[in-house]
């Protein structure tokens, strides 16, 4: 059974998923089986003064480093990006995992959890923690889990 979609390219009705029309914007993508967790921790840099063991670590005018460090630290994938979509503007840093979709999401939060509450005890102001259950990625060979 074939999945069906109107093109509002060409004015057809009802392409199938064997359709010639490359203009639709609709022909069905070639189906990839991934299912996997992505873990999110959103930053916005060092709480000053850092509390826990790292008290002793001088923090002022190396956020980006100090952060990375943290997030490596704990084997997370460090990034950041000027402006996030629900933190607003500004830079943002961000601390994400990936882990097979067989892990039981009790695991699976106790491991976001875990990692932010390292990252505070190193100073990181932690904003956000998120866990997305995703269904379907076009990149999914990029992906590590």
């Amino acid at each position: 059974m074939g999945h069906y979609y109107d093109c509002p390219e060409c004015g057809q009705e009802k392409h199938g998923s064997n359709s010639t029309c490359s203009r639709s914007p609709w022909k069905k993508e070639e189906s990839k089986s991934v299912e996997y967790y992505e873990l999110h921790i959103t930053m916005l840099g060092i709480t000053l003064p850092p509390q826990g063991p790292t008290a002793h670590i001088e923090t002022s005018g190396m956020d980006v480093k100090y952060v990375q460090e943290q997030v490596e630290k704990l084997g997370w994938t460090y990034s950041r990006i000027d402006g996030d979509p629900v933190e607003g503007p500004g830079v943002k840093h961000y601390a994400t995992r990936h882990l097979k979709s067989n892990f039981d999401r009790q695991e699976v939060l106790f491991l976001l959890n875990t990692a932010a509450d390292k990252l505070r005890e190193a100073g990181v102001n932690v904003t956000r923690k998120k866990i997305e259950l995703v269904i379907h990625d076009s990149s999914s060979s990029k992906v590590r889990v």
